[in-house]
């Protein structure tokens, strides 16, 4: 053990070495981990014989290990040099073990009956409990948000304790008969031993020290845990955390959160009981049994331990004045109707750098967004129901800075309003309302005549005009049944004015399917105001 700890003071003092390049830091640590423990025994298959006077031969033939939980606590110090750490401290565990037998034991006796009394123990059952202190003394490195930790444990067996219990039966052997004597005779048969019975439990005497083997892999979990404006840590630039630039006090910024998977195995023997026997008897005669001592007899019993670590760690001692964290940098989008009010709308932002779309159909509630963003070039489109829909682009180029802009939304005109405009501009597109067809299919329905009478007497009224009807769809079914959807409702509506004596090449149509939605296909409601017929102008 002495070379152990020269060891570990050599590696604490490069690291201090390297540490005055790299810059220091200095934690305390308060952790508690949770898992499943087993001791494992070392039992197997082997014969023991003593004299008839004593207990006799016994023979271990089956086991199987089902464990138990394991909790622990602790407090501890790390120093972290660049990438390295360092960690050591002190720690509490309770660790709790079962193990199921199945064996036999023969016990002579000559007196007042030459008899062998063959005990058969199917169903036996020893839980054991034990509360250790230790010293863990870890190495390892952080990259990132990642970090592993190995080495060794040094402890001290506090307590343990263990508690036999099952089922066995009894027979008597006669040599002379050359049989067994079984059933009831002479008092024996089936026993059923309960959990702390009397004489079945009692404690274990253990070896010092405990030494185990230990490994943690864990994550940093400051990125989701602390506020936005306390998440310092720099994880990409060798294992630092970076700090706000300046001192201060200790606060918020100083406290860390870290998680880890973690396992450790005892490579030396804590079994230090002498040889015991799973029974005791008042005495050499006593065919019956008062209690036990532990089964583990004085074979090897080593811990294991694994499971979940959580830590809160504790910045203290000097701090270092690091640069202070790249500052975001934001964009602002005002909406505003044809009143200059702010309005709500529908706003998706793609990505052109990453060429991703990064915000899909966001409600934008009283007609403001200011969102961070990171260097690149973007694409903000912005759709509302009765709306043209309207785009923007911008692009972040230095970080820190904060951009705005404002847009204004101009309604959708509708057809039935063109007759009383006096002045009409081509290329307008009106949307032609309770324009009505059978689902899915390109059947004008009958409430859809005041809409094509609008339409038809627009016609009428400028004899020289040319316009083109668009069909739209909402975004359910396949694309490609939708685009022929909307050309068919184009062309239905079409055939209906030829049918009223409007000449074939004043009207051309246009199918445009499921691709320019003016509200969100995830609502009712927005799909019903994407099922549209538009009119174009195109000539008066």
């Amino acid at each position: 053990m002495k070379r152990v700890y020269i060891i570990l003071g050599l590696v604490v003092f490069s690291l201090s070495m390297t540490a005055q390049e790299a810059g220091t830091h200095h934690y305390i640590n308060l952790y508690a981990k949770a898992g499943w423990a087993g001791m494992l025994d070392g039992m197997s298959a082997y014969n023991k014989s003593v004299s008839a006077g004593n207990l006799g031969s016994y023979d271990f033939s089956n086991k199987s290990l089902f464990g138990g939980p394991g909790l622990g606590l602790g407090l501890g110090y790390e120093l972290q040099a660049g990438h390295f750490l360092f960690d050591v401290g002190v720690e509490a565990e309770w660790l709790r073990s079962t193990s199921k037998y199945a064996f036999g034991i023969s016990r002579d006796m000559v007196d007042p009956y030459n008899l062998t009394y063959i005990y058969r123990f199917y169903n036996w059952r020893e839980t054991r409990n034990g509360i250790y202190a230790s010293v863990p003394l870890m190495l390892g490195a952080q990259f990132g948000s990642f970090y592993f930790l190995a080495g060794a444990k040094v402890g001290y067996g506090i307590f343990a304790n263990y508690n036999n219990y099952g089922d066995y039966d009894v027979v008597a052997y006669d040599p002379t008969l050359a049989g067994e004597i079984g059933g009831n005779s002479h008092g024996l048969g089936l026993h059923h031993v309960d959990k702390n019975a009397e004489g079945y439990k009692g404690k274990l005497t253990l070896k010092q020290p405990d030494v185990r083997a230990a490994l943690e892999l864990g994550l940093d979990l400051d990125q989701w845990i602390q506020a936005p404006a306390d998440r310092r840590r720099n994880n990409n630039r060798g294992g630092q955390r970076g700090r706000r630039p300046k001192y201060e006090p200790f606060s918020r910024q100083d406290v860390h959160y870290r998680i880890a998977l973690f396992a450790e195995y005892g490579f030396m023997n804590m079994n230090g009981g002498e040889a015991a026997q799973p029974l005791v008897y008042t005495n050499a005669k006593s065919e019956e049994p008062t209690g036990s001592n532990s089964v583990l007899s004085d074979n090897k019993m080593n811990n294991l331990f694994a499971g979940i670590k959580f830590t809160v760690q504790f910045e203290v001692g000097k701090k270092i004045n690091y640069p202070a964290p790249v500052q975001p940098s934001y964009f602002i989008l005002k909406i505003v109707d044809e009143n200059g009010e702010p309005t709500n709308a529908k706003v998706q932002v793609f990505n052109e750098s990453k060429q991703r779309t990064t915000i899909q159909g966001r409600e934008i509630k009283k007609g403001r967004m200011a969102k961070s963003y990171p260097k690149g070039s973007y694409i903000m489109r912005i759709q509302k129901g009765d709306y043209y829909a309207d785009s923007v682009s911008f692009a972040i180029v230095e970080p820190g800075t904060v951009d705005s802009v404002t847009v204004q939304l101009r309604p959708l005109p509708k057809i039935e309003e063109v007759i009383e405009e006096p002045e009409v501009i081509i290329g307008q597109t009106f949307i032609l309302h309770n324009m009505n067809f059978a689902t899915n299919q390109t059947t004008i329905l009958p409430g859809s005549e005041d809409a094509l009478n609008t339409l038809y007497n627009f016609l009428q009224a400028n004899p020289n005009g040319r316009i083109k009807i668009i069909g739209h769809t909402d975004s359910v079914g396949k694309d490609d049944f939708n685009q022929r959807l909307s050309e068919g409702r184009a062309n239905a509506i079409r055939d209906e004015l030829v049918k009223r004596g409007i000449a074939e090449d004043r009207i051309a149509t246009e199918g445009r399917g499921e691709t320019e939605p003016i509200a969100d296909n995830e609502t009712e409601e927005g799909r019903a105001q994407n099922r549209r017929v538009e009119i174009e102008i195109l000539q008066l």
